[in-house]
C-alpha cells in the first residue's frame, strides 16, 4: 500500500522508476479514487468563478429577475455534475488509453503489452494535470473572482494565449494555445516516458505517439467550441 501511495508522489519527480514498477504490477484504482476526489473538491472550489461568468451572461440576455431564476436553476445541476466527474475521468482515460494502445499495436510495439498497462500509465501520468488543476484554482483564488469577466479568465494557467490580445475574439484558437503551457507539456513528456518504458519505443518514438493522440484531444476541445460559439473555428464577432 505503501508503495502505491509513493508512487502518486514520485511520478513527479522520478516517472520512470514509477512506471517499471506499473509495468510489473499494472494497476489504477489507487489513482482513481485520488484523482477523481480531489477533482470533484477542484471543481466544487471553481463554482463560484464559473456561476460568476453564468451570471454576468445571463444578465446581459435577460432582466434581473429572470436571470436569478436561471442561475438558481443552473446551480441545481451543478450537483448532479460534480457525481459525474469520476465517470467523465474513467471515459477519458478509456479513450486515451485505447488510442495509445492500438497506436503502439500498429506500431511494432511488443507482444506482451496489454491494454492495462497502458490505462494505468494514462491514470497515473493524470497526476500532472491534477496538479495544473490546483495551481490554477490558486491562482483564481488569488486574483478573486473580481478579476472574472470573460470564460477565458476560468483558465488562469498561461500558455501561448498571452500571444492573443483579445482572448474571447476566437476561442478554438484561444484553447490550441493555452493548451500549450508549461504543466501539458511536462504531462506529456511524462506519458511519453511510461509509453517508452512499457514498449521499449525510443523516447522520440514515444513521445510522437503522445504528442498526436494529445493533439486529437485539443482537436476535439476545439471543435465542440467551435460549434457551442456558433462559429466553427471563425472569430467571433
Amino acid at each position: 500500500m505503501a508503495l502505491k501511495l509513493s508512487n502518486l508522489v514520485n511520478v513527479f519527480a522520478t516517472p520512470t522508476d514509477v512506471f517499471e514498477n506499473l509495468k510489473e504490477q499494472p494497476r489504477w484504482v489507487l489513482a482513481f479514487a485520488t484523482i477523481s476526489m480531489i477533482s470533484i473538491v477542484v471543481a466544487w472550489f471553481t463554482l463560484p468563478f464559473s456561476n460568476e461568468i453564468a451570471g454576468q451572461m445571463l444578465l446581459s440576455k435577460l432582466s434581473a429577475q429572470e436571470a436569478g431564476r436561471a442561475l438558481a436553476l443552473s446551480e441545481r445541476f451543478e450537483y448532479v455534475g460534480l457525481l459525474l466527474v469520476p465517470i467523465v475521468v474513467l471515459i477519458k482515460w478509456g479513450f486515451l488509453a485505447a488510442l495509445l494502445y492500438f497506436t503502439c499495436i500498429l506500431l511494432d510495439a511488443p507482444p506482451k503489452l496489454n491494454y492495462r498497462t497502458v490505462f494505468s500509465i494514462v491514470a497515473y501520468s493524470e497526476m500532472i494535470l491534477l496538479l495544473m488543476s490546483l495551481v490554477n484554482l490558486l491562482v483564481l483564488y488569488i486574483k478573486g473572482t473580481g478579476s472574472i469577466h470573460r470564460a477565458t479568465d476560468l483558465q488562469a494557467i498561461i500558455g501561448l494565449d498571452f500571444l492573443m490580445k483579445n482572448k474571447m475574439s476566437n476561442l478554438p484558437l484561444f484553447i490550441f494555445l493555452n493548451s500549450i503551457n508549461v504543466f501539458t507539456i511536462w504531462y506529456v513528456t511524462t506519458l511519453a516516458i511510461g509509453i517508452s518504458v512499457v514498449t521499449g519505443f525510443r523516447k522520440i518514438k514515444s513521445t510522437l505517439i503522445v504528442t498526436g493522440a494529445w493533439l486529437l484531444g485539443v482537436a476535439f476541445q476545439m471543435v465542440i467550441s467551435a460549434v457551442s460559439s456558433g462559429s466553427p473555428l471563425h472569430p467571433m464577432n
